[in-house]
């Protein structure tokens, strides 16, 4: 038994019975396959499922509990799930009896003579635990399956498969696996089915399809195809350079970068482009959409994220806004708001400062007066925070020339004219202009550039990012004026990220 424990697992739960704990948190989407993990990390220990639909089971794992200490051998475990159910009432009221029970058999349950393990398995977080026994439960987690375990789910249905005479064989099962990545084992036998049932093969696209429907589920979450690359993204020079040559996404220490800038001057298209450049996976999480009302609501939707990102790495993952998520921990003595809140954030903090080796972050931020400074330090990022203004004449004559091929329109409308406009803007003009059948300067007559709705907004950002930023394009460094009157050379005098 001690030689089959070293062998850490997915869960990781034998070092902890080594070292003596008796007591575990396991918070999974996937209990039926935590438990076969469980029972595969500690082969050689008795372990016993109970849930309230056992036979027999009462009103609660009571019983279950009587027995583990009174008849069960020492080494044997019992998994409980959905613990939490039990733990509190609906109205939040502590189940007195089963909250004692654990404090009177901690001590015995620990002892090298009589040790046994209690491992509560559900979908609710370390929050549903009362106070009184949080500190007596380690907490672990069940990450999403990794590509051989995906591989071996692949192998075997391929093995069923091959014997329908329509059956296709896949011919890259490398593609195959990659698709199934971020779903949970379920996820991946409905795909891999249905991708059968419609195709008769694996397709990697259909099975893409199916793992962003899934990845909808998770709040905030999304799994973005894109077609852009950096050839269609205007300007962004100083930047494009940075992540080309000094600090690429694909490289295993690389973190992530900060946007900060008015809304329309592509942000999100840089991650996008950024994405498909270096051939890596993209999701978009809404920071916004990861709160909730419910005790410990968000601190598992943040963990959803976070198993999520992980399962699809190498990945960029694209935070929009990042600070109307954090805008309400930022107060008097450091935070505000909600402890719920709090805690899930601090899983989030956590995340950005030991994030996943193949996990890039691209976050932007319209407000930087609403973002913690923890948030902005060295170490989260690669970088200082990237500033990107409205574009200069010549980006916005580059912008018009482009789009106006693009969607095939004429005019007169020139880079002067569009003084104060976002590259959207711009974009808006011209495809207006395609759908209306008209001109240009025409359509132009519908567009009011952000530069005049949200003026007070862009001049508090610039006076920030001023000795703040680096300057996302040559163009802030070069020219001044236009309303650009940022002053950023000093910054960047001298760099040049080309090897």
């Amino acid at each position: 038994m001690e030689k089959t424990e070293e062998k850490k697992g997915v869960i990781g739960i034998s070092d902890y019975v080594r070292a003596g704990y008796s007591h575990y948190w396991l918070q999974t989407d996937e209990s039926g396959r935590a438990i076969e993990q469980l029972k595969a990390e500690l082969e050689g220990r008795q372990v016993t499922v109970w849930d309230c639909a056992t036979k027999d089971a009462g009103g609660d794992p009571g019983e279950a509990l009587d027995r583990l200490q009174l008849e069960a051998s020492a080494g044997s475990v019992l998994v409980i799930r959905n613990m939490s159910w039990f733990l509190k009432d609906s109205s939040g009221n502590v189940n007195f009896g089963l909250v004692q029970f654990i404090q009177n058999t901690a001590v015995e349950f620990r002892s090298k003579d009589k040790r046994k393990l209690i491992v509560a398995v559900g979908a609710e977080g370390p929050d549903a635990l009362p106070k009184e026994i949080t500190r007596e439960f380690v907490y672990l987690t069940l990450p999403l399956p990794g590509a051989t375990e995906i591989l071996g789910k692949v192998e075997k249905m391929l093995q069923a498969l091959s014997k329908d005479p329509k059956w296709i064989a896949p011919k890259d099962l490398g593609r195959v696996v990659e698709s199934c990545k971020g779903m949970t084992l379920a996820e991946i036998d409905n795909s891999l089915a249905y991708s059968a049932v419609k195709t008769k093969t694996f397709d990697p696209l259909l099975i893409k399809v199916q793992r962003a429907a899934f990845l909808e589920k998770v709040a905030g979450v999304k799994y973005v195809e894109y077609g852009e690359d950096f050839s269609q993204l205007q300007g962004y020079k100083v930047v494009k350079d940075f992540v080309k040559f000094m600090a690429p996404p694909t490289h295993p220490e690389a973190k992530g970068i900060l946007l900060l800038g008015p809304p329309g001057t592509g942000k999100s298209m840089f991650a996008k482009c950024l994405a498909r450049e270096f051939n890596m996976f993209m999701l978009t999480a809404e920071m916004a959409e990861m709160t909730g009302s419910l005790v410990g609501e968000t601190e598992a939707k943040v963990r959803s994220f976070i198993e999520a990102a992980k399962a699809m790495a190498p990945c960029v993952v694209f935070i929009d806004e990042i600070e109307k998520g954090l805008a309400g921990l930022k107060g008097f003595g450091g935070y505000s708001g909600d402890s719920l809140n709090k805690k899930a954030m601090s899983q989030f903090l956590k995340f950005l400062q030991d994030r996943p080796k193949g996990v890039y972050i691209v976050a932007t931020c319209n407000n930087i007066a609403d973002l913690p400074p923890e948030y902005v330090r060295a170490e989260r990022w690669d970088t200082a925070p990237f500033f990107i203004d409205l574009p200069s004449r010549e980006e916005r004559a580059t912008i018009l020339r482009y789009y106006q091929t693009e969607y095939k329109v004429d005019g007169k409308l020139t880079a002067k004219d569009t003084d104060g406009w976002s590259g959207a803007e711009i974009k808006a003009a011209c495809r207006l202009a395609y759908l209306g059948g008209t001109t240009t300067e025409a359509s132009a007559k519908y567009i009011v550039p952000v530069s005049k709705t949200m003026s007070e907004d862009i001049d508090t950002l610039r006076k920030w990012a001023k000795g703040r930023t680096l300057p996302a394009s040559e163009a802030a460094v070069e020219s001044v004026g236009e309303g650009r009157d940022i002053e950023l050379s000093e910054l960047v005098k001298g760099i040049n990220f080309k090897k």
